[in-house]
């Protein structure tokens, strides 16, 4: 274990200073001999490696756990609630579902694709042979008259719908039942009481829909539509034909649609994941800025992805106008150091502190304090979370071909 180091800025001064071992701490998870061809952790902590033991085989471990080997793995899916995970695996040429407590046989099928409901340990998997593509979860399979894509469920898993194209139509469905045709058809998700949440094109003017519900008509163009983790509201962005773009955001007891002002362009929009909100970057005369909850924001220069905290109560980017700084539900918060503006932060549940994956190490702020602690220096970083279970910044780096598990506390 290494020690790692806090930054101190104070009147402008650069102070070092050595931390124990109670503020930042590293973890050697794997040796360079497991060969890591892969990894990744979720907010939960949960974390997985596929390696490659063997010529022609790889590994999946899971929380240090390792499974296989197996000819082929796809990297598994963890459930909301953390109980459980999905994985794709195959093994003398045959594909199965991979869980925490059994293994799902496809009995011969290819399996291309694995999707988790957002609220329940609940997943749907896309398999087939040949010509013979099926939807299937533990209790039910539907089958596809053509290779069905933007697979999406419900959150309790109850209802799953997809696109199958003919190349001049798209056919929503529905549990193995048509919904409706378009020209071309986006589908976003599937609320918590069913409705299917997608747009559709007719000529040149695009609609969007609430199942039976038509909440916006007469669009140029419909970009980032989606839908929150509880199945109750959805955000795009759209432009009416006027050359200008609005924001859109709608849930259950609107009526109609929050619109913003128009600009523009519209980029990097997010969603709630529980409450009627979106962010994004807009750009309105030469000037950018975020648009949240009615309200603009600088964005400065440059602009991380916006994101929300997973329980949704703080809306999070950091920007560059000359100096560094973070901006949580719209106060600014300047940093002296310099924040890396390719990755998205993480922040903890006070908002109090935010953490990222620079090139190298774990990065976290103390905002009020303006301090800065960095873990142990890496060849990479992989990406950085705030584990919600254990309220600690979590990352995973490679040093020396050697996973590392790099933990900050707020």
């Amino acid at each position: 274990m290494t020690r790692s180091l806090l930054v101190l800025f104070t009147t402008g001064v650069l102070t070092l200073c050595s931390l124990g071992a109670q503020d930042c701490r590293d973890i050697r998870l794997l040796a360079a001999h497991e060969r890591i061809m892969t990894a990744g952790i979720d907010t939960n902590g949960h974390w997985f490696a596929i390696t490659q033991p063997f010529e022609q085989m790889v590994g999946l471990i899971i929380d240090g756990v390792p499974l296989g080997p197996f000819e082929s793995a796809l990297q598994p899916q963890f459930t909301y609630d953390g109980s459980t995970f999905f994985a794709g695996v195959k093994i003398l040429g045959q594909w199965s579902v991979l869980t925490q407590t059994d293994t799902i046989s496809l009995a011969g099928d290819m399996l291309y694709d694995v999707r988790l409901a957002t609220m329940a340990s609940v997943a749907w998997w896309h398999h087939g042979n040949g010509d013979d593509h099926r939807i299937s979860t533990r209790t039910k399979t539907y089958r596809c008259s053509r290779i069905p894509q933007m697979i999406h469920t419900d959150p309790s898993g109850a209802v799953v719908a997809w696109i199958e194209s003919t190349g001049t139509i798209d056919v929503l469905m529905r549990n193995g039942n048509e919904v409706a045709r378009g020209e071309q058809v986006l589908v976003a998700g599937v609320w918590a009481d069913g409705s299917i949440v997608y747009a559709t094109r007719i000529g040149e003017r695009w609609s969007v829909l609430v199942g039976e519900d038509v909440i916006a008509q007469g669009l140029i163009n419909v970009a980032d539509l989606q839908t929150n983790v509880a199945g109750t509201a959805c955000a795009f962005h759209a432009s009416d034909g006027t050359g200008l773009a609005r924001m859109y955001l709608y849930s259950a007891d609107m009526r109609q649609p929050w619109t913003s002002q128009p600009c523009d362009n519209i980029a990097g929009l997010v969603i709630a994941p529980f409450e009627p909100l979106a962010a994004a970057l807009v750009s309105r005369n030469g000037n950018r800025s975020v648009s949240f909850n009615g309200m603009e924001y600088p964005a400065g220069r440059q602009t991380s992805p916006i994101r929300f905290t997973p329980d949704g109560s703080i809306m999070v980017y950091a920007g560059f106008d000359g100096e560094h700084f973070v901006t949580l539900n719209g106060k600014q918060h300047r940093v002296s150091g310099a924040v890396n503006l390719r990755v998205p932060l993480a922040v903890d549940q006070t908002g109090t502190s935010v953490a990222w994956a620079s090139s190298t190490t774990l990065a976290k702020a103390q905002l009020e304090q303006n301090i800065l602690r960095l873990g142990k220096m890496c060849d990479s970083m992989l990406s950085v979370v705030y584990n919600r279970s254990k309220n600690v910044f979590q990352g995973l780096g490679y040093m020396g071909r050697h996973l590392f598990l790099l933990e900050c506390k707020p």
